[in-house]
């Protein structure tokens, strides 16, 4: 199953490593897609938003 499908099932799948961010980032949440491949999204009243997909060096470089 790919990291997309558990979190529609379950976003808080331990496999996720789902976390809130913090500073700049503060109001998002992030989840590995692979070892270094993360989704930045936020929590809106009726779902999530995906916001952005990419490495760590990407998303936080």
């Amino acid at each position: 199953m790919t990291a997309l499908r558990i979190f529609v099932a379950d976003q808080f799948h331990y496999s996720l490593n789902n976390h809130a961010l913090g500073g700049e980032f503060k109001g998002i949440r992030s989840f590995d897609i692979t070892g270094d491949v993360r989704v930045h999204y936020e929590e809106i009243e009726d779902g999530v938003v995906l916001l952005k997909i990419g490495t760590h060096s990407q998303l936080y470089g």
